[in-house]
């Protein structure tokens, strides 16, 4: 899967979560200017990176399901 076709898979989990207008934020806030934009593997795993020290979503995922998250994310590419 393309690193673009995995951040849509991260927005739905996120969406699904926190809804359509806090899931942006977040992307936003990790760095992904716009989904539109093409990004390498590297930069879609800094970005997961960045999402799961977010304090919404450790609050919301706990510590065990962010890791789980991340690792599920990460795999995608």
């Amino acid at each position: 899967m393309s690193p673009q076709e995995a951040l849509l898979e991260v927005r739905k989990d996120l969406v699904a979560a926190f809804g359509e207008g806090l899931a942006g934020q977040l992307i936003e806030m990790a760095g992904k200017p716009s989904l539109g934009r093409e990004h390498d593997a590297a930069s879609f795993k800094d970005l997961v990176a960045a999402l799961c020290k977010d304090s919404r979503v450790q609050g919301m995922f706990g510590e065990l399901g962010v890791r789980d998250k991340q690792a599920h994310w990460e795999k995608l590419v």
